[in-house]
């Protein structure tokens, strides 16, 4: 009797102690524990770590955890709330009716998402609540309606946030009037004693944890404004290398919800400008990493691959009309609605540069490694086809991508131009200036170009040669200008659609200048509903004669 109450005594007090612990098939008490082996300590130890998170994961602790990861979500992905309701589904009995419920939340939601509403509604994840009726085990799911977005609201939260430089006025330094030197002088003077301010790439990993905050501080225009932009998507390829400040701005600029963005990153960039690109990308529904990465390396076919991939993952959305192909060293001259109107005025022709008289025959006629020649002489392309040059730059109708991705001729003259020189500048110009092959967009005409009957629009680049010359405010490295605050008065008052080239630690003052003016003219177009005379655009060449 003495030994029975000695050992219940013993037992109570390793249970109040909370030593109790698993050994060899009886309770050990805590004498007895230490003479345990170390190794089976530990398996305890985890045993009871497990048999702990699987208690707090069915009584419903991580549920209520689910509303503070759904407010860290970086944007509304229906795949992710998929898997959310499918763990839910797989873990825990609960009733038809919620089932149903689950069901219906997300079929409600990713219909929202794949519509066109996602242009005009911000489309919010279904809402998993909790009520008494959880801590018996099933849950109840919440349907969210996507509220409306109301255009004036996003206008005046936009206004609120757009980028405005104080150091210096910029409008003087986009006149040609007498001020403007003086405002330039100032504007020097500001640079040199204040050095720019470079966000680095843990900055944006922070500020994107929320994306809802990091898309309205940063002002990106999160509603089609017009339905004429609604109504005509545009599908943008961006190839960024570094700066990931100046591509951010960059990508605020041409932002609109009904278009589709793809982002190339080369290969060679460090992992933190890809994990921060990422961040920035997963903030948003329709701009997205290619999944493949190579290494661009310029003379070699590295340039084109990346549009091509590009052009692949774009094709997969049906409603855009046109492609542009964008670099992070660049900015748009006409914001998205004038881009729209500019683009439907092509009605289907390509903004696609080419000459014959300015090629470089040396290029296709041996063989090359990159910008290195060869002795090896290169066979004539199969098919009978007008080799030009151009810009690789490019607004191309869909037809056109179509054509470069699937046409058998497209494709045989893509591995047949490889191991040419610059191969870039040879590729789409071509397939653009040879209307025997039927090309959609492409152009009928002498395929010469000219600042008169045949400009070339889609980019404005200072080649300081041919029509590209023009005086350089900034300064210039190999021949092409890098554009300063000096060059806005030029910028502001050009015709094509966007400028190359910028170089985020010169001058910087002539970006920012350039982006408020930018972001002035959006707030015009919907405040005071400016107008925008697109009839030099209809009466270009390259229109009347298109394919």
């Amino acid at each position: 009797m003495e030994e029975r109450q000695r050992r219940n005594s013993t037992d109570q007090t390793s249970q109040g102690q909370g030593r109790m612990t698993k050994g060899q098939g009886h309770v050990a008490t805590m004498d007895q524990r230490v003479h345990l082996p170390r190794v089976k300590r530990k398996t305890v130890f985890v045993f009871i770590v497990i048999l702990g998170t699987l208690t707090f994961m069915i009584s419903g602790g991580v549920f209520e955890l689910l509303p503070v990861f759904r407010s860290q979500r970086r944007h509304s992905d229906p795949a992710s709330f998929t898997k959310v309701t499918s763990w839910i589904g797989s873990n825990i009995n609960y009733s038809k009716d919620d089932r149903e419920k689950a069901v219906q939340a997300k079929n409600t939601y990713e219909g929202a998402v794949n519509s066109d509403m996602a242009s005009s509604y911000t489309v919010t994840p279904p809402r998993i609540v909790l009520d008494d009726k959880f801590k018996k085990g099933p849950h109840v799911v919440e349907i969210s309606k996507p509220p409306a977005i109301d255009p004036e609201h996003v206008i005046a939260g936009f206004q609120r946030t757009f980028p405005t430089v104080k150091a210096v006025n910029c409008k003087v330094l986009e006149t040609n009037g007498s001020a403007r030197m003086n405002e330039w002088i100032k504007a020097n003077s500001y640079m040199a004693s204040h050095p720019k301010n470079v966000e680095s790439p843990k900055h944006f990993l922070k500020d994107t944890l929320d994306c809802v905050t990091f898309k309205e501080n940063r002002g990106y225009v999160t509603s089609s404004v017009t339905e004429e932009e609604k109504n005509f998507p545009i599908a943008f390829s961006l190839l960024l290398y570094k700066d990931i400040s100046q591509a951010e701005r960059l990508l605020r600029a041409i932002y609109r919800p009904q278009n589709y963005y793809c982002i190339h990153l080369d290969s060679k960039s460090d992992k933190a400008h890809l994990d921060a690109i990422s961040a920035i990308a997963s903030c948003f529904d329709n701009v997205f990493m290619t999944q493949r990465m190579i290494p661009v390396q310029w003379g070699w076919f590295s340039v084109v691959e990346p549009e091509l991939i590009c052009m692949e993952e774009l094709m997969k959305y049906k409603k855009w009309k046109y492609f542009i192909n964008l670099t992070g060293q660049e900015f748009p001259l006409k914001t998205n609605w004038e881009l729209v109107k500019i683009l439907k005025t092509y009605n289907g022709a390509n903004g696609i540069g080419g000459t014959v008289k300015g090629r470089q025959a040396k290029r296709t006629l041996v063989v090359h490694h990159g910008i290195r020649s060869t002795t090896t002489k290169k066979e004539p392309f199969e098919m009978n086809v007008t080799l030009t040059k151009g810009p690789v730059h490019i607004a191309a109708s869909r037809g056109f991508v179509e054509f470069v991705l699937h046409d058998d001729r497209a494709v045989k003259f893509r591995a047949w131009i490889q191991d040419t020189g610059v191969p870039d500048e040879t590729f789409f110009s071509s397939l653009n200036h040879n209307p025997k092959w039927d090309v959609p967009g492409s152009y009928k005409g002498e395929p010469e170009m000219d600042p008169v009957t045949y400009p070339y629009l889609t980019r404005f680049k200072n080649w300081k040669k041919g029509m590209f010359h023009w005086p350089c405010a900034g300064k210039r490295v190999r021949a092409i200008c890098i554009f300063g605050v000096g060059d806005l008065n030029l910028l502001t008052s050009r015709p094509e659609l966007f400028a190359n080239k910028f170089d985020y630690n010169f001058e910087p003052l002539g970006y920012d200048c350039l982006e408020e003016w930018h972001f002035r003219k959006i707030i015009l177009e919907y405040t005071a509903k400016k107008p925008f005379d697109a009839s030099f655009y209809a009466n270009l060449s390259f229109i009347k004669n298109k394919v």
